[in-house]
C-alpha cells in the first residue's frame, strides 16, 4: 500500500514539474539549447558521424539531405581551411519557435570562423533548419 502511494505521489510531482514548466516556458533545464543543438550538430558533421548529424537537423531537412552532400561541405571547409581542430558554441538567441545559434570553429594553421545557423523547435526540441552555413567555416 505505502509503495504505491511513493510511486503515485512520484509520477503526480514528475507530472506537476511538467506542467509547470510547459506553463512557464521555462525548459532550459530538460530542452537542450540551440547552441548545443547546432554544436553537436556540426562536430558530428567535422567527425564523418552522419547518423549523429542528422538526428540534429528537422525532421524535413534530416530527409532531404544526403551524406554525400554533408560529405562535400566538410570537405570544402577542409579544403579551403584545413584540419579542424575545434568547435564550440558561442550563444544563441531564441524566440517562440525560431533560434539561431553561433558555433566557432578553429582550425590547425588558419585561425578561426564563425557560422550562425537556424534552428526551428520541433516536438519541443531545437533542431538545425539548413546545413547551408557550414559554408561559412570555408570563407564562403
Amino acid at each position: 500500500g505505502r509503495n504505491l502511494f511513493l510511486i503515485l505521489a512520484v509520477i503526480a510531482l514528475a507530472l506537476g514539474l511538467n506542467w509547470l514548466v510547459l506553463q512557464t516556458g521555462s525548459d532550459a533545464q530538460i530542452v537542450p539549447p540551440p547552441e548545443n543543438v547546432a554544436e553537436e550538430f556540426v562536430r558530428s558533421a567535422v567527425a564523418f558521424r552522419w547518423q549523429g548529424a542528422r538526428e540534429q537537423l528537422t525532421e524535413n531537412l534530416g530527409q532531404k539531405v544526403s551524406e554525400e552532400q554533408l560529405l562535400r561541405l566538410v570537405e570544402q571547409i577542409e579544403q579551403a581551411r584545413g584540419v579542424v581542430e575545434q568547435v564550440h558554441a558561442i550563444g544563441s538567441q531564441a524566440g517562440g519557435q525560431q533560434a539561431s545559434a553561433t558555433i566557432e570553429m578553429t582550425f590547425e594553421d588558419r585561425g578561426t570562423a564563425r557560422a550562425v545557423f537556424p534552428l526551428e523547435r520541433e516536438n519541443f526540441l531545437w533542431k538545425v533548419s539548413a546545413v547551408e552555413p557550414l559554408l561559412s567555416f570555408a570563407g564562403e
